[in-house]
């Protein structure tokens, strides 16, 4: 039998290996979020575009802010999705879309600013001179 000692030691050692284990997972799940967040926008103005004639000026902006997110230009991704907001006829399942993205994409650069990425923090500046303008 294991003394209370040996117990412990062994409660302490898994509980350390789970935690090991869930942190790579929480930053890989970070950027699935926003990838998917990414793939419902676009869905969401694919889905659009089927039932318009007119893909409009809206799904250039779109296709910015996607082509963007490829490149790992999150802050891009956000300023191009902030022209589609101020757009008029979007659909309210455009703009939740389009909100959604962006809280994602913001949310994922946050996460790297805060574990010291100077790229991330460079591009949470960027979208800050734009809201402030």
């Amino acid at each position: 039998m294991l003394s209370k000692i040996q117990k412990r030691s062994l409660e302490w050692l898994w509980s350390a290996v789970g935690i090991v284990l869930l942190f790579p997972q929480a930053g890989c799940e970070r950027r699935a979020d926003a990838k998917a967040g990414m793939a419902e926008l676009e869905h969401t103005f694919t889905a659009h575009h089927l039932s318009n004639s007119s893909p409009g000026e809206a799904a250039a902006y779109v296709n910015a802010a996607l082509i963007a997110v490829r490149q790992d230009d999150y802050a891009g991704g956000v300023m191009a999705l902030q022209s589609v907001q101020q757009m008029p006829q979007m659909t309210a399942d455009q703009l939740k879309a389009v909100h959604a993205a962006m809280q994602s994409l913001t949310d994922t650069l946050v996460e790297r600013a805060a574990r010291g990425d100077a790229k991330a923090q460079a591009e949470l500046a960027a979208i800050e001179r734009t809201r402030s303008q």
